[in-house]
């Protein structure tokens, strides 16, 4: 088991804001390789999520989070 970055709620993040990762290329200046390594799940500068975080007025929860996955990558999931 690992820990691993995932995206999904910069996903609702911009969904609630109407916009996507287009606006966050054009608009943020995020590179598309940034881009691509957040659509991974792969791990990026913690000064991309600051300029994020700082855009839209939200806390780093509303960007990533860390999840944990087995050897294959599945992400295992939570107890409640």
């Amino acid at each position: 088991m690992k820990l691993v970055p995932s995206y999904k709620p910069l996903d609702i993040t911009l969904i609630n804001n109407g916009k996507n990762k287009t606006y966050l290329r054009e608009e943020l200046r995020i590179s598309s390789s940034t881009i691509a390594k957040m659509a991974k799940n792969e791990t990026v500068a913690m000064s991309v999520l600051l300029k994020i975080c700082d855009h839209f007025d939200v806390p780093i929860q509303d960007v990533v989070e860390f999840v944990r996955v087995d050897e294959d990558g599945n992400e295992i999931e939570r107890e409640a």
